[in-house]
């Protein structure tokens, strides 16, 4: 009887064993497969959106040092803006700030029309990449709407003065597109001279920031310029620093500036904007939750 009990149980504990081996196998093969599958969807990801994340950060740094300049040199802007007769006789530092926000534009159109060749669920599936999306899109929003300002008092839509038109945003990118196409993936400096004192949107972009120049003076349309460039300075910087999730309204760089151009304006930019912008980037966001 003993015997027969330790055959058997010798019997179980090589089925067990057997078992062990084979469901070892499974979950090393499963971890294997899915780790695999994990890299080709990395490998695939970054094939669609080639060098976009990396040349969007590059342009949103050289925003963001720009924006700090606009509103570290207030007194000098008058001066640095100051549009000539000839665009090609302009100021670097207008020239500049042109050539800034337009490679901001550009390769943030850039890299959403590579995410909008995702795959839905892929794009579902990453939070980082659901928060570049909805960044890009409030960069459009905030150089663009006109809703969020129009109870401040002379706020004129019709012309761009206090905005840009959705369509020279949209312009602004088309040109993008075209010297990436032209200089193989790349929008050189040679590229932007040319087009900077014949294209179209380009020069509605130096009217625009030149406006700036008049913030200093009380001017309103020159402050309503300078406080949307506080706020496109706050996404890019959220864009340079992924780690960065405060809301808007709750950083103290952003509402410092606006709160130092509403002594001349009368009106609440500092409350206003901030709040504005955090419910866009909740819109945003929440269309992926839906």
């Amino acid at each position: 009887m003993g015997s027969d009990a330790s055959v058997l149980l010798g019997f179980l504990v090589g089925i067990l064993g057997t078992i062990g081996a084979f469901a070892g196998k499974y979950i090393f093969d499963y971890r294997l497969a899915k780790r695999r599958l994990e890299l080709d969807e990395r490998a695939a990801i970054t094939t669609v959106l080639g060098n976009g994340p990396g040349q969007l950060r590059r342009s949103a740094l050289r925003l963001t040092d720009r924006v700090d300049g606009f509103f570290r040199d207030q007194d000098r802007l008058r001066r640095w803006l100051l549009a000539e007769d000839e665009p090609q006789h302009d100021r670097y530092f207008l020239t500049s700030s042109v050539q800034r926000v337009f490679a901001f534009v550009a390769w943030g159109a850039a890299l959403q029309q590579n995410l909008d060749a995702l795959p839905p669920e892929t794009l579902a599936a990453r939070r980082d990449l659901r928060r570049q999306y909805a960044l890009i899109e409030l960069c459009g929003e905030v150089l663009t709407d006109t809703k969020v300002l129009l109870d401040l008092p002379g706020y004129v839509t019709e012309r761009e003065g206090f905005h840009l038109f959705t369509g020279t945003v949209d312009e602004l990118a088309d040109l993008g597109t075209v010297a990436r196409h032209e200089h193989g993936g790349t929008i050189p400096n040679e590229a932007f001279a040319d087009a900077y004192g014949r294209d179209r949107a380009l020069l509605a972009l130096r009217t625009w920031l030149g406006a700036a120049g008049q913030a200093g003076s009380g001017e309103p349309r020159g402050i309503v310029v300078m406080a949307r460039l506080a706020c496109l300075g706050a996404v890019a910087d959220m864009i340079v620093r992924p780690d960065l999730e405060e809301p808007f309204v709750d950083g103290t760089v952003l509402r410092t500036r606006l709160e130092q151009l509403e002594s001349g304006l009368a009106y609440p930019l500092s409350q206003v904007l901030p709040a504005w912008m955090d419910s866009q980037l909740a819109q945003s966001r929440n269309r992926w939750t839906e």
